[in-house]
């Protein structure tokens, strides 16, 4: 874990967070398997919540790495100051990669509609004010 961690540029909680999402996922698959066709109809409403959610883990760990290092090329970091936690820089791009992952989830599992529309609108919102 330790020398992904060093390639891929992810940190510790975002690696636990995805890794825990593919054990959801992994368990929800093998409760399937073990129970049988019991539960056949609870499945499609699994995998309608479990689907988007593993994708946006998949995306989160590919734009991960793409983000720091645009971050770091352009200089968009915060410093370290005497009243802050943090020992080195830190990128601030994240927003815009949680933006864009939320975005890119939600468009393709949901259809085009008004409600569709103002999530949007308010997504784009919180992005641009926070």
């Amino acid at each position: 874990m330790r020398l992904y961690n060093k390639i891929g540029k992810i940190s510790d909680n975002e690696l636990l967070r995805s890794f825990c999402w593919l054990g959801i996922v992994c368990l929800i698959l093998l409760l399937h398997y073990y129970i049988g066709t019991r539960y056949d109809h609870l499945i499609p409403s699994l995998f309608y919540f479990t689907v988007p959610g593993f994708l946006a883990v998949f995306t989160m760990l590919i734009l991960t790495p793409f983000t720091i290092n645009l971050a770091k090329k352009f200089h968009i970091l915060d410093k370290p100051l005497e009243r802050k936690k943090h020992k080195k820089s830190i990128p601030l791009y994240d927003g815009v990669r949680i933006y864009i992952d939320f975005v890119s989830v939600y468009l393709i599992f949901n259809h085009w509609s008004t409600q569709t529309k103002s999530i949007l609108v308010g997504a784009t919102l919180i992005l641009g004010i926070g």
